[in-house]
């Protein structure tokens, strides 16, 4: 299976390792960058170049999340996240998987950071404005799939593990993302975090 990420600037070695982890268990890789966000070439990944982004984040060196997910199907996965086993999912057609992932042994409480969007779903996912590295898209695409009447397979084994860093986000882009969900859902942000915490099982 191919994974789609975004890479950023900071971090490199991180990434490298956790790239490195994914080609262990057999998966090409695929980056994409914005024009304005060049990243030297790395062994084993493919990388793919979009324009700029105009959302209400006001970051236009990052990537719409929509970006990753038109380059699939592909398992669309956070550049922070390494793999430390195989991802044997039951796959069926029509469904959006999601892994959630361990913060060391701790299961994360809050965030999803892997997605694979089937091909018979994924020309039904809109462009919202959310962008890779931005609050809330991993709460916006299982929720959107949820209206569709899509079915949502959670994977809450350790086998997707992060280490903790600094935020990359600030309060304003926790409202923007609050802003979009309140606009083109009318869900406010209370109602959301319920709904994520139920479809993934965390309450």
């Amino acid at each position: 299976m191919r994974i789609i990420t975004s890479l950023a600037p900071s971090r490199m070695d991180r990434q490298k390792e956790c790239i490195d982890s994914w080609s262990r268990y057999g998966h090409a890789v695929a980056a994409v960058q914005s024009t304005l966000d060049v990243i030297d070439p790395i062994d084993g990944v493919d990388s793919l170049a979009v324009s700029p982004s105009q959302s209400k984040f006001a970051k236009p060196h990052l990537p719409y999340i929509t970006d990753l997910i038109d380059q699939g199907p592909g398992l669309v996965l956070n550049s922070d996240i390494s793999l430390t086993g195989p991802i044997d999912w039951d796959w069926r057609p029509g469904t959006l998987y999601c892994g959630i992932r361990h913060n060391g042994p701790e299961l994360e409480r809050w965030g999803i950071d892997a997605f694979f969007v089937p091909s018979d779903i994924r020309h039904k996912i809109p462009n919202v404005g959310f962008l890779v590295g931005m609050p809330g898209w991993d709460w916006w695409l299982p929720y959107h799939c949820h209206l569709l009447g899509v079915p949502i397979h959670v994977d809450k084994r350790p086998v997707f593990q992060h280490t903790p860093h600094p935020i990359r986000w600030s309060n304003q882009d926790h409202e923007t993302s609050k802003a979009i969900l309140l606009e083109r859902y009318a869900i406010d942000h209370d109602a959301m975090k319920r709904f994520i915490l139920d479809i993934t099982k965390r309450n």
